[in-house]
């Protein structure tokens, strides 16, 4: 008797757990993907409002910039842009340098920028294992007539690091760092004080 209780039992044992099993199969289960799209960290944009005609906001602006040794590559005053020479930022003789060229091989062997790009940007990253050889950096500076005695001025710069391991990494967030240096540099050439104190936009 109890033979033949284990007999039926049995098989409706197996039944019910190929039962559960095949419930499983039919749940959606998420599987991560092999890659991991990189996300691009959105560049903040700088800005002052000052207290001055547009005419005036130009000419410090370029004045600005020119201190800053960085080109212009474009100038349009009618819709206020300047957009300045995509430049490569490495070390040379133990000083940083600013060039329009890529660097040559001789300098990759001897440049890291490390520091540098800790006070221009965000690089808070102590796992990455490569050194920064040097970064391309590019601006775009939008001056624009807010009122007949009110200017804006809108600065949005970039900037890449170039590995150790040959190959470019995300582009990274910057600290404002220049950005606000320019901005004091136009208040200075200016002589006033900006309506509006510097600010993300």
């Amino acid at each position: 008797m109890i033979r033949k209780i284990l007999f039926l039992v049995f098989p409706l044992v197996f039944a019910l757990a190929c039962g559960k099993v095949e419930g499983i199969k039919d749940i959606g289960i998420f599987k991560p993907r092999a890659q991991r799209q990189k996300v691009k960290p959105p560049t903040p944009k700088y800005r002052d409002v000052f207290n001055a005609p547009l005419e005036r906001v130009w000419t410090a602006t370029l004045q600005g910039v020119e201190w800053m040794r960085w080109a212009p590559a474009f100038l349009d005053k009618k819709k206020g842009i300047i957009r300045l020479k995509e430049a490569y930022v490495y070390r040379r003789d133990g000083k940083i340098i600013r060039s329009y060229k890529w660097p040559r091989t001789d300098i990759l062997n001897l440049s890291r920028v490390d520091d540098y790009v800790s006070k221009v940007a965000i690089y808070t990253d102590p796992y990455n294992p490569y050194r920064i050889v040097f970064t391309q950096e590019s601006m775009v500076i939008n001056v624009n007539s807010l009122s007949a005695s009110k200017t804006g001025v809108v600065i949005n710069y970039r900037i890449r690091p170039y590995l150790g391991s040959g190959r470019f990494g995300e582009e990274l967030r910057s600290s404002g760092y220049i950005e606000s240096r320019l901005l004091q540099k136009i208040r200075e050439k200016l002589g006033t004080e900006p309506l509006a104190k510097t600010s993300l936009r």
